[in-house]
């Protein structure tokens, strides 16, 4: 008889966080072997890569290792596969084996939303739990008392720590075309590259049309806006387009911002509000729109208003206004520590706080706001 662990996953895409999962649950609990096992249709999740990619990365990942062995077994099935369905199939391909379920601490809170999960500990020696950076020991603790008490199930705690990384930074890393030496092996960072996975056209358009340092601030708001989104309960996905394309017109040579505008009947009237500063925002609404094939009236309005703002806004709008102000490239000023700490209590303490330093700004400039930045000045000035 022998004992394998099971590895299973999207795996979109494998990383080194995987790896030292594995090979720290294979040492500890002297197993025989781990079988990893990539999703094929997961019932909670889709716009995964190609199933054939993720098992190929899986095989890439694994290959140097003697005691890895990655399966298709879910991949070729033609239904919708569940946990419980494996490792029944395991058991009629391996029947005098048994096997150790390898988790990591975030999924120990979810095992109960699992199908069918009460079938599963009679099918597994036993479930083994990788402690998770950001997951309190004591939570964790609790909750392997809880279910060792409700199911008859072992579970096994690791004694080493599981890396800080996620499937998640990895495609961030590649949408943005950072390295990724840390995070996966090189033969999968190669693969990736050669297949042209999880590469967002946008982010290379941007990256051709921006300076280095505009597109280094156009990361930092992309990053800060998606934070900001799942604080205040604003659709991440909207909030982060929006900021990936709020300066997208920023570095446009003057003439050519103005002749856009005025094409699109939106030159300002005022020749003292034709700078860049002021019309790189509605140019980029309009680029957003023929460019990048923007459509959603919500997104082209917060990159819209995202420089003078106006009167009444919505909360994509003052997320993009303030992750703009905020993000952590930039360069400090004054009041940015406050406006920052408010920005994470209230978006409207933040507003109040960016309007008072929009004012003060202007004022020690000697110039009269745009209408719009009046406006928006009225409604958060504090009484």
């Amino acid at each position: 008889m022998q004992v394998w662990g099971i590895m299973g996953g999207s795996f979109d895409p494998v990383h080194n966080g995987h790896l030292q999962m594995a090979e720290c649950t294979l040492h500890q609990m002297r197993l025989d072997g781990v079988i990893w096992i990539p999703t094929g249709d997961p019932p909670h999740k889709s716009d995964l890569a190609p199933a054939q990619d993720r098992l190929r990365m899986v095989e890439l990942a694994t290959e140097r290792h003697a005691c890895f062995v990655a399966s298709d077994m879910e991949i070729t099935r033609n239904q919708t596969t569940y946990t419980v369905d494996t490792l029944r199939e395991l058991h009629k391909q391996r029947p005098n084996d048994q096997f150790v379920y390898i988790i990591g601490a975030d999924t120990l809170f979810h095992l109960e939303t699992w199908r069918t999960f009460a079938e599963a500990p009679p099918l597994l020696k036993a479930f083994a739990c990788v402690p998770r950076p950001g997951i309190d020991e004591r939570e964790m603790l609790h909750q392997v008392d809880v279910l060792e008490r409700k199911y008859p199930l072992k579970i096994a705690l690791m004694r080493e720590r599981g890396l800080d990384i996620s499937s998640t930074q990895v495609r961030l890393a590649v949408e943005r075309g950072l390295p990724m030496d840390d995070l996966v092996p090189s033969s999968v960072a190669q693969y990736i590259k050669e297949r042209g996975l999880y590469r967002d056209p946008m982010l290379d358009e941007l990256k051709r049309t921006l300076t280095e340092s505009r597109y280094r601030h156009t990361l930092g708001v992309e990053q800060t806006a998606i934070e900001l989104a799942q604080q205040y309960d604003v659709d991440p996905g909207k909030a982060r387009i929006a900021a990936l394309l709020h300066d997208c017109a920023k570095c446009m040579p003057e003439k050519d911002m103005k002749a856009l505008l005025k094409a699109h009947n939106m030159l300002p009237k005022d020749p003292s509000s034709r700078t860049i500063t002021l019309m790189h925002a509605s140019a980029g609404m309009i680029l957003a729109q023929e460019r990048y094939g923007i459509t959603d009236p919500d997104i082209l309005s917060a990159i819209r208003w995202h420089t003078t703002g106006h009167a009444n806004m919505t909360q994509l709008e003052k997320l993009i206004y303030l992750a703009d102000v905020v993000e952590p490239g930039r360069r400090p000023f004054p009041s940015l520590d406050a406006i920052r700490k408010e920005t994470w209590i209230d978006l409207n303490s933040g507003m109040r706080l960016a309007a008072n330093r929009t004012l003060q700004y202007l004022k020690s400039r000697g110039i009269e706001p745009d209408p719009h930045t009046r406006e928006l000045l009225n409604d958060n000035m504090e009484d």
